[in-house]
């Protein structure tokens, strides 16, 4: 869903439901404003598993064009939605969908625990490519509540460093009215290397993307968190305007920020700028150091 613009695509599983959804799927698009939990989701801080019947009482959904039009000739009566962040204005929602009796309580606890690991390995998980592939690549989804303490760890850190009641460094947080992509951040943890991003607000605090690396990169180290920001969002062939519009900030200010990533990474032009990013994303991403 593309909250920005009010769009949405889908994909349907099992499959033989394929043609069975996009029969209607012009019902959808044309009631999608009417979805309770779809527009809850666009206008919500925080984000957790929520059900049709979360938000509206059963009368009112019956009664709803939406479900007459769209959920009755699907032969379905309720929905649970599970969303997964994928930056700033998209959201995907994985649907679960159920006939006759509604979900239950034990339901959608299970998917809310299931919900870090999801919005790691669905797209939540830090950028570029090779930073994206969840807790298989070495990423551990962090909850920490308000005074920057974990309060959960998924899957279990096996060396006990990432573990509950741990104090994280405050800059691991998404900064307070932040615009755009977060940005990769270091720390240092019992005199190890990690780098860090913040995925998304939940229900229970928030929920940050943890990496064990063996060293940071010295070119890195060089730049600061906003120089951060322009360089990966240069990587992915951003143009300055557009720079500027999704960190917020005045165009001139982002062509001052790349003069100064150009001369700090030692390369020429943004291409070469980009081409160091990937490279040191890959370093990242394997866990090696910068030689």
């Amino acid at each position: 869903m593309d909250i920005a613009a009010g769009k949405r695509d889908f994909v349907v599983y099992p499959l033989d439901w394929s043609d069975r959804v996009g029969a209607i799927k012009p019902v959808l698009d044309r009631l999608r404003n009417q979805h309770p939990v779809v527009a809850f989701y666009a206008g919500a801080g925080e984000l957790s598993v929520m059900r049709v019947s979360d938000r509206v009482g059963p009368d009112e959904w019956y009664a709803s064009q939406l479900y007459r039009e769209y959920f009755i000739p699907l032969g379905v009566d309720w929905e649970m939605l599970v969303p997964v962040p994928s930056g700033d204005r998209f959201l995907n929602l994985i649907s679960l969908m159920r006939s006759g009796e509604d979900f239950t309580e034990r339901d959608v606890a299970v998917c809310n625990a299931l919900l870090p690991a999801l919005a790691l390995g669905c797209g939540g998980a830090p950028e570029p490519g090779e930073m994206r592939s969840g807790a298989i690549g070495g990423w551990f989804a962090v909850t920490i509540d308000g005074a920057d303490r974990v309060i959960q760890v998924a899957p279990p850190d096996p060396s006990g460093t990432l573990r509950e009641g741990l104090r994280l460094p405050s800059s691991v947080r998404r900064a307070e009215g932040s615009v755009g992509l977060p940005p990769v951040r270091r720390c240092r943890i019992d005199d190890e290397d990690w780098i860090s991003r913040s995925v998304m607000a939940t229900s229970q605090g928030e929920l940050i993307g943890m990496r064990r690396t063996t060293s940071a990169p010295a070119d890195l180290a060089a730049l600061t968190g906003r120089q951060l920001d322009v360089l990966q969002l240069v990587a992915g062939g951003r143009r300055n305007a557009e720079i500027a519009r999704e960190l917020g900030i005045a165009e001139g200010t982002v062509r001052k920020h790349l003069e100064n990533i150009l001369e700090a990474l030692d390369v020429p032009n943004r291409a070469g700028a980009a081409a160091r990013w990937h490279a040191l994303s890959a370093e990242l991403a394997g866990g090696g150091s910068a030689g």
